[in-house]
């Protein structure tokens, strides 16, 4: 017994040394941290292409080991040392925070106040009221209103007084649709069917159709990728409020169309009415929020009023915004159809500024993407941002009428309308006075 416990004491002794041995070997075995630290930038704004010199330690000596990322996107760095890079602004970075990656290690510092650069040029047209189909220095509109753009680019104009729908590809290149270019009403072949005023499109790229707002026919219209037209809610020629299956259903003056879900639903801006209307998979038109009454009021529902409301458009988080033409201001709409005003204050006016500081004059098209929303001002003659925060910018447009191009408040615009984005995050617009459909790149 006594040499069993003399053993079992010698073992108990030895596990002992081992568990000292290892905590001491974990200890001495710990990484050390090589994460890179970034103490100041210099400049900390300013547009693409700044030249920025970021100071710090744990850096690199050897470019090919360092990244830097201005808000997630990455920048060309030009030189490198332990405690200092050289990179620059990346352009459609936005503002964000700088980020430095050595090898496997990341550390990020302060946010880099980003300026974005707002170009405008000419995508096609002449500049003249006409009908022309051809390249983009000879095609012409008249009085182009609202688009859509499919998965390749291609952008669907309503063409408002050419009584035509129209495709412009990526390159410019400008063909007739639908539409033969007389107003009325005919369903029918691309060559035979008849709007009246169309005033905006929008692309369902689940069931590959586009649905049209005949504003003057007061119906709601679905053409195939063939380009034959259909009647999809609404009695053509006859304004008026009714809920229920399509053609029996009536709307008023239609100016805004937008399609969201996997049931591709169709959302209706009824001018007329003043609300906004629901167009389902099983061809029955309802009623999503406002009603018949003109107004101003946020709430859910029914309960909410609009007045006159030109134009929609659906975000990736599930909104639906909506320019409030005549109460100048941007509205929001919940799919549980609960209404908020999120920019202007109800009255004509111009002023950049926080959501409701600014201020609109007739507002008509609208794109949402990406937290932010670009804004048709079609009165103050501007095309406007709103940013994820809610506050608004100027972004292009001196707020009188004329046609040139440039950046910033050197381009002008006489009273532009419609607003699409493509894949690259480009902007066209409806420059509905000049009969133009121009280009605008923010970067």
């Amino acid at each position: 017994m006594i040499r069993i416990s003399q053993f079992m004491s010698s073992v108990f002794v030895l596990f002992l040394s081992i568990g000292f041995a290892s905590c001491k070997d974990d200890k001495d075995s710990v990484v050390p941290d090589n994460s890179p630290i970034i103490n100041s930038i210099a400049p900390d704004n300013g547009p693409k292409g700044t030249v920025v010199t970021i100071t710090g330690s744990k850096f690199s000596a050897d470019p090919a080991a360092v990244q830097v990322f201005f808000n997630g996107v990455q920048a060309s760095v030009t030189s490198t040392s332990a405690t200092e890079i050289v990179a620059v602004v990346p352009a459609k970075a936005g503002p964000g925070k700088v980020r430095v990656v050595v090898g496997s290690e990341s550390g990020t510092g302060p946010v880099f106040n980003f300026v974005y650069t707002v170009s405008v040029s000419t995508f096609t047209g002449l500049g003249v009221a006409g009908f022309v189909d051809g390249d983009a220095s000879a095609a012409k509109f008249n009085s182009p209103r609202g688009m859509a753009i499919d998965q390749l680019d291609n952008i669907y104009v309503a063409d408002e007084l050419n009584q035509r729908i129209r495709i412009i590809a990526p390159n410019g290149t400008v063909t007739t649709f639908c539409g033969s270019g007389l107003a009325g009403h005919a369903d029918g072949t691309p060559g035979t069917a008849k709007f009246n005023s169309p005033y905006d499109v929008a692309y369902d790229g689940i069931n590959n159709f586009i649905y049209v707002a005949d504003k003057g026919n007061h119906c709601l219209r679905r053409l195939s990728i063939s380009g034959y037209a259909t009647t999809a809610a609404g009695i053509p020629g006859t304004a008026g409020y009714v809920d229920g299956p399509g053609t029996s259903a009536r709307l008023n003056s239609p100016t805004g169309v937008a399609v969201e879900g996997e049931l591709a639903s169709v959302y209706i801006a009824d001018a007329g009415n003043h609300c906004i209307r629901e167009h389902n998979y099983l061809e029955i038109l309802s009623t999503f929020a406002g009603s018949t009454v003109s107004g101003q009021q946020d709430g859910i529902g029914a309960s909410a009023k609009f007045s006159a409301p030109a134009d929609i458009d659906w975000d990736t988080a599930g909104y639906l915004y909506v320019t409030d033409k005549v109460n100048h201001n941007i509205r929001r709409i919940s799919m549980s159809k609960e209404v908020t005003t999120v920019a202007g204050i109800g009255i004509a006016g111009y002023q950049d500024g926080d959501g409701f500081q600014a201020l609109f004059n007739a507002p008509e098209g609208i794109s949402a993407m990406n937290g932010g929303l670009v804004v048709a001002d079609v009165a103050n003659q501007r095309i406007r941002g709103i940013d994820a925060m809610l506050k608004v910018t100027s972004l292009a447009g001196d707020g009188t009428q004329g046609w040139g191009d440039g950046t910033g408040a050197i381009a002008k615009f006489k009273n532009p309308g419609g607003v699409v984005r493509d894949s690259n995050g480009d902007y066209f617009i409806a420059d509905t006075g000049n009969h133009l459909i121009r280009k605008l790149i923010i970067d």
